[in-house]
């Protein structure tokens, strides 16, 4: 009699594991979209902040050794870098980083998920350095 009601145990272990295994996929393959739109991204804001860099003031570079950046045209020169790049991506801001000389450009884009995850927000972050002043190779 127990042997009867043991019987499409099996049945029911199988179904369950498949609907767990379906979902471990799933998961998997957003995870794959989701670093790959991120990598696109990133690269994005890596080319957002090159062309930012070109802007540089070079009088004040002369002058004094400090990076300052003409702000508009190097925001636009990132937006269209992006844009370029990653369609639907758009840079918050270009900026200078005190520290290392170097411009930082900040992107975000979005991903839609196929899962039950709905819309996710990325962001990326990009630098360049300034060539103006550059005497050496590697300077």
């Amino acid at each position: 009699m127990g042997a009867v009601r043991e019987q499409g145990q099996i049945l029911v272990w199988v179904l369950l594991m498949l609907g767990v295994m379906g979902l471990l996929v799933g998961m998997i393959y957003e995870g794959g979209r989701m670093f790959r739109a991120w990598r696109r991204l990133r690269m994005a804001a890596d080319a957002a902040a090159f062309a930012a860099a070109q802007w540089v003031d070079p009088d004040t570079f002369q002058a004094s050794g400090r990076v300052v950046l003409r702000w508009p045209q190097a925001q636009r020169a990132a937006q269209e870098a992006a844009a370029l790049n990653a369609p639907g991506a758009a840079c918050a801001t270009a900026y200078v980083n005190p520290l290392t000389g170097k411009v930082v450009v900040r992107c975000y884009g979005r991903i839609r998920g196929l899962l039950l995850l709905g819309e996710i927000r990325l962001a990326a972050r990009g630098e360049a350095r300034p060539a103006f002043g550059a005497r050496n190779e590697g300077e």
